[in-house]
């Protein structure tokens, strides 16, 4: 099953600033390290760029879903490769768990990043 991978990419580039010195948001940034992680690896997962995710407190942000399982929105990521390896470890994590990742599975790189767990949506 294919996990999506939803990136704000209009999060801050730092909680001074909205760009970077060449005019990129945090969000562009970080987009750009996980596509280039990505690459790298053999993960079904489908990248989503997105306008907000309206978490603006915590930019840099992704949410990790995928259809009817439970989700997860993180954050408060540096726009860098360790934070791109990181989502990535845990969207592996994800995906062969079915999607609850129990604690001892969690990547080190995102512990203390969830903001919310979302429940699966169900059909009715």
């Amino acid at each position: 099953m294919t996990t999506e991978l939803t990136v704000c990419v209009v999060c801050k580039y730092s909680p001074d600033s909205a760009f970077d010195a060449r005019g990129r948001t945090g969000g562009e940034l970080l987009l750009a390290a996980i596509k280039m992680a990505v690459g790298n690896r053999g993960l079904d997962v489908e990248l989503i760029a997105q306008e907000c995710l309206w978490a603006c407190r915590h930019s840099c942000s992704v949410l990790v879903q995928s259809a009817g399982r439970t989700g997860y929105l993180a954050g408060r990521f540096e726009p860098d490769a360790a934070a791109a390896e990181a989502i990535l470890d845990w969207c592996q994590a994800y995906g062969e768990s079915g999607g609850q990742v129990p604690f001892e599975h969690w990547p080190e790189g995102m512990k203390g990043h969830f903001i919310a767990r979302i429940p699966a949506r169900t059909e009715d």
